[in-house]
């Protein structure tokens, strides 16, 4: 009885047309995880990669790879390179996101979470900024009201 409505045989059946995550979920039950990556063979593969693009019910289609080979085959590794400013020029210049000028990293706040620890707008071009946000969020309440 548990076979009697399986795959075409059950009437919610969708075939081809299925959404991203059920065709995920039934590659990770037809598909048995292996202990390395089917690329580099080192790590162990936490994603489940789609090969073509074109996400169909095909196994062969489906990959498990680690983190790092699957951004390599998305292409989102170079993406992540070219996303990221490089706004160190020389050695204490900076250049402001907003303003595109080169200053000393004094007149940018400290931020630990960006490139040399400056924050991406100079002290001006953020003081603006922020005041910019804080209007435009004044007028939104009052909206409301």
């Amino acid at each position: 009885m548990k076979n009697y409505n399986r795959n075409g045989k059950n009437p919610s059946w969708k075939g081809d047309s299925v959404g991203y995550g059920a065709l995920h979920n039934w590659v990770r039950r037809h598909k048995s995880k292996p202990e390395y990556c089917e690329e580099c063979n080192k790590n162990k593969p936490h994603d489940l990669a789609n090969i073509s693009g074109e996400y169909k019910r095909d196994i062969n289609d489906f990959k498990w790879l680690c983190r790092k080979c699957h951004m390599e085959m998305d292409g989102r590794l170079k993406k992540l390179g070219k996303n990221s400013p490089n706004r160190e020029i020389e050695n204490d210049f900076y250049k402001c996101a907003i303003c595109n000028k080169l200053k000393k990293a004094d007149c940018f706040h400290y931020d630990k979470t960006n490139k040399g620890n400056v924050h991406s707008y100079c002290k001006n071009c953020r003081k603006i900024k922020r005041r910019e946000n804080y209007l435009k969020s004044k007028i939104v309440k009052e909206k409301k009201e």
